[in-house]
């Protein structure tokens, strides 16, 4: 197996840093080592090893080419955005929303920190992204659910019976627990989405926008 790229990865010659995410899925970053390697064994290689003679000339120019593979790998192999689903139903657009997301003025205002969707005790609740359970069980007395996901965001859900535990990785769409009773008055699936330690954003704004189809006008 080749080595994994690193975090953060310098080109010479290219002025600047590539994120690791950039580089796209795991067959693009194959495909970068498979091309230096041919590089690194071709016919080639000799004439460019006459050519760099100095270890610090063959540095540049391997960087050279590892900016020109990347660069193409960047154009055939664009890394995927991540894709949220309505925790209620698993879809990639919005269900019914039965109380909207209100942002606080300030980080202790009165405020919803989430979206309320329409969803039947009992019901099953998926995790809106693929990520890591870090916790599951009850705070306040109601159940809770918390997932952090690798673009650095964390989804909460609650009420929420769980069916996983901390520490559990799960999958988009994944079901994590069934609704339990409402404890604060207000019905439905409580989704938050975390973007710091104390701070939130409207968690329908991972999701698609409804397709609106309109429908021709009948002509008398």
């Amino acid at each position: 197996m080749p080595p994994d790229i690193p975090k953060r990865l310098f080109l010479p010659h290219a002025h600047h840093f590539i994120h690791r995410g950039a580089i796209g899925s795991i067959a693009a970053r194959r495909s970068l080592h498979m091309l230096v390697d041919m590089t690194r064994n071709s016919k080639l290689a000799p004439s460019l090893r006459s050519i760099a003679g100095h270890s610090s000339t063959r540095a540049k120019l391997l960087g050279q080419l590892l900016a020109l593979a990347t660069l193409l790998l960047l154009t055939f192999y664009p890394a995927p955005a991540a894709a949220y689903v309505d925790p209620s139903t698993g879809d990639p657009t919005a269900g019914q929303v039965l109380r909207p997301f209100k942002a606080p003025e300030h980080r202790w205002s009165a405020g919803h920190r989430g979206v309320d969707l329409a969803l039947d005790v009992g019901a099953e609740v998926r995790a809106s992204e693929f990520g890591v359970v870090t916790f599951a069980g009850s705070v306040a007395g109601k159940p809770v659910i918390s997932i952090d996901h690798p673009d650095g965001l964390r989804t909460t859900y609650q009420p929420v019976h769980a069916r996983v535990r901390a520490g559990d990785a799960v999958v988009e769409g994944q079901v994590i627990g069934t609704l339990g009773h409402p404890v604060d008055g207000y019905p439905g699936l409580h989704w938050g989405v975390l973007t710091g330690k104390d701070t939130y954003m409207n968690p329908l704004l991972l999701l698609d926008m409804p397709v609106i189809r309109l429908k021709p006008l009948n002509v008398l």
